[in-house]
């Protein structure tokens, strides 16, 4: 369990300082503002993935999975509990619509100015 523990903290040591080159830019590298910012975050979770797969591959790992048949009272527990998950997703995502539909229906004239304030 160290070196999962390790790239998460080193992923976040390198983000947080290499994040101002690709958003600000530096002598031969430009900046490109926001979207910078987005280029490092890629960066930083492609980094997190083949670091573990790195040490995967070199055969270091502490688990040695192996091919086995599918098993469908594993994938069953999985959709049961993401089931439920689904569900409150749903739930959240109505309300939310009901709620702006509801708002919508009661000032008609919001529709045509979205974010602003004035009545």
């Amino acid at each position: 369990m160290i070196v999962p523990s390790l790239v998460i903290c080193l992923r976040t040591a390198i983000l947080l300082p290499l994040s101002a080159l690709p958003i600000f830019g530096w002598e031969p590298v430009p900046g490109f503002g926001v979207a910078g910012g987005g280029m490092a975050v890629v960066l930083h979770h492609a980094l997190g993935c083949a670091a573990p797969f790195a040490h995967f591959a070199a055969g270091r790992p502490v688990v040695r999975p192996r091919f086995s048949r599918l098993q469908w009272r594993y994938p069953g527990n999985m959709l049961r509990v993401g089931g439920i998950g689904a569900l409150n997703t749903l739930q959240t995502n109505g309300t939310t619509a009901l709620s702006a539909a509801s708002e919508l229906r009661a000032s008609p004239a919001m529709a045509s100015a979205p974010g602003s304030n004035t009545s």
